[in-house]
């Protein structure tokens, strides 16, 4: 079990992200850290390079950035090759924002902290299942080992 999360949100994530989630859960856990990508580096700075800070100093990133892009060196990869545990919102919770994407993280909190569990370098994709006929969505953690 993590016993001291840090979770570092990349560019493509709301900045209000980590300030709020921080807010939300800093008396039940003191040692939670919460960093925005804009607190540390310039938009454009490429991926490896943020990746190796955040290797060294502990952070697990949560990004949008699902590897898509076919010009650029894919994030999920560069972090399965630097082994680093990585959440990746699904498609969904990307297109409904901010909100919806805080309250999936407070959802799936608990299982957050278990995520060290996987070797090291999975995406763990942050998702939702069911929510049609009124109900309300169930978030789930779905982890993907990243083949190269």
């Amino acid at each position: 079990m993590i016993a001291n999360l840090k979770l570092y949100f990349d560019v493509c994530c709301s900045k209000k992200l980590p300030r709020e989630l921080l807010e939300f859960f800093k008396t039940d856990y003191p040692g939670l850290a919460t960093r925005h990508h804009s607190e540390d580096w310039d938009a454009a700075t490429a991926d490896p390079v943020w990746l190796e800070a955040l290797v060294e100093e502990g952070w697990m990133p949560v990004t949008c950035d699902q590897g898509k892009d076919k010009k650029t060196e894919s994030l999920p990869l560069i972090c399965k090759n630097k082994k680093l545990t990585h959440i990746v919102f699904s498609s969904t919770l990307l297109r409904k924002g901010a909100t919806a994407q805080k309250n999936a993280i407070i959802n799936v909190w608990e299982q957050i902290f278990f995520l060290d569990k996987y070797p090291a370098g999975t995406q763990v994709k942050l998702g939702e299942r069911g929510g049609g006929d009124g109900e309300p969505p169930k978030y789930v953690l779905i982890p993907k080992l990243i083949s190269n």
